[in-house]
């Protein structure tokens, strides 16, 4: 299985109460933000008025701060302390190549222009997506993807 974001599963796998196995990739490096931070940074942009052609026009909108896969694990563990995933510490051609591009977005002109900086935290966000998670599986209704099938259980 290929995961680009690893997110999903650790999540929702947890929930669910099945072990996550992540072949590779335990070293990769990526920024995460939180939709509705980013939301917010677009009601802001939107808003913002331009008192000249040359005023700034594009705005990074990011955590501005890296988050190793193995990190993700860890504070999925904390918040689940059942959590049961395991990423593979090699990382494949592909991704070793991607490393290499990565490094945090500066947030700086957002901060100045439109007075925006991310209000949730990594942690703070898994959380939110597992309660919310768990709650949409006791309601009854979760989409299982397994073997390439796709099932409505309710």
């Amino acid at each position: 299985m290929r995961s680009a974001l690893h997110i999903k599963p650790m999540v929702e796998n947890t929930v669910l109460g099945k072990p996550t196995r992540i072949a590779t990739g335990a070293g990769m490096k990526r920024d995460f933000v939180h939709v509705l931070d980013v939301a917010r940074a677009l009601v802001l942009a939107v808003g913002y008025q331009r008192n000249s052609p040359d005023a700034q026009r594009v705005f990074n909108v990011s955590s501005g701060q890296l988050y190793l896969s193995s990190d993700l694990a860890t504070h999925v563990r904390r918040i689940v302390p059942s959590a049961d995933i395991q990423i593979g510490a090699g990382m494949t051609p592909i991704e070793e190549e991607n490393l290499k591009l990565r490094a945090p977005l500066d947030n700086t002109m957002a901060g100045k222009v439109l007075n925006w900086s991310p209000q949730w935290s990594i942690e703070d966000g898994l959380r939110q997506y597992a309660d919310a998670f768990k709650a949409y599986v006791q309601a009854g209704s979760v989409a299982i993807v397994e073997s390439g099938r796709k099932e409505l259980r309710r």
